[in-house]
Order: C-alpha cells, then structure tokens, then sequence
C-alpha cells in the first residue's frame, strides 16, 4: 500500500500495514525500528489525505479528549468510537456516497444524515398506529422493546425509553 511504503521509504523496514476501519501500523515493528508511532501515525494521515477518497483523516491522538470536544461531528462521533483499547492508528472519513469494501447499498455507519437516519417501525399487539417525527436513535429500539415487554432496562444501556401509546 502507499502507506506501507511511505513508511518504508522515510524509516527504513518492512512495517505490517493492515486496513481493520482504518489504518493499523505494526507498533511492535515501528518500535524495532526506533520509530516514534506518532510520528508514523502522522505520516499515514498525510498519506491517506491525499487518497482522492478521503475527505478527512485523522491520528489516533487527534480523536482522543480533544476530538470529543470538537466542533466538527465526524469527529466528535469517530472519537467515541475510539478508546485507549481499540482504534485504528489513522481514522479515515469517507466523502459523502462513498462506501468501501460494500457491493452496493449502505452501511447506516457513515455520519452523514441519508445515512444515520433511518426509519424505526415497532408493530404489534399494545402498539396504537400513528407516527411520530421525535428524534429517535437504532440505540432506543432495545430499551423501547425492553419496557414493552415489562423487563428491567440493565444499568448504563445505551439509549431512551421511546413513547409508543
């Protein structure tokens, strides 16, 4: 891959570079080397940013406190998508239409809104018709089902209680 190679050319070595919703560098391997991940890292982001299907990417460090905190959604939403214990070394954002390694169709995992907001529908017994266009998240349909079916929502679940009658 071009990343890989980069790596390769500016440090020297022959660096796993692997694709998991994002760019994983071989720490061991860097760190063989004497190479500082970070500044690996900053080197596969200024690679991937040139990718003509990139719109953003970002290092591991840059979605860390501070991506919570930002005022660009992406980044606030990859960031809590990434922790101490898993993450890719370099998150990439797609431009909008874009999906790789899918035949066709949708993820519903991009931040973009055709593609976060997606209809929920409960049907059954106790569930009077109507519709309703409150904010609701796929996070709320377990704890909607859950109160339905008059079973105890587990401590620290995520999402809301939704109103169905």
């Amino acid at each position: 891959t071009a990343v890989k190679a980069a790596i390769g050319e500016r440090y020297g070595g022959e660096c796993t570079v692997t694709w998991t919703e994002g760019i994983v560098l071989d720490e061991a391997c860097l760190g063989a080397l004497g190479v500082d991940l970070e500044q690996a890292r900053l080197l596969a982001r200024e690679v991937a940013a040139g990718f003509p299907w990139v719109e953003r990417a970002y290092t591991f460090h840059e979605l860390g406190e501070a991506g919570r905190r930002s005022d660009d959604p992406w980044r606030v939403l990859a960031a809590r998508c990434t922790t101490t214990e898993r993450g890719p070394d370099v998150t990439v954002q797609l431009p909008p239409w874009h999906l790789l390694a899918l035949p066709g169709g949708t993820s519903h995992g991009s931040p973009y809104s055709y593609d976060r907001r997606i209809p929920l529908l409960f049907y059954g017994a106790g569930v009077r018709p109507g519709h309703s266009y409150e904010r609701a998240s796929s996070i709320d349909a377990l704890p909607t089902l859950l109160s339905e079916l008059r079973l105890e929502l587990p401590a620290g679940l995520d999402g809301r209680v939704l109103e169905l009658r």
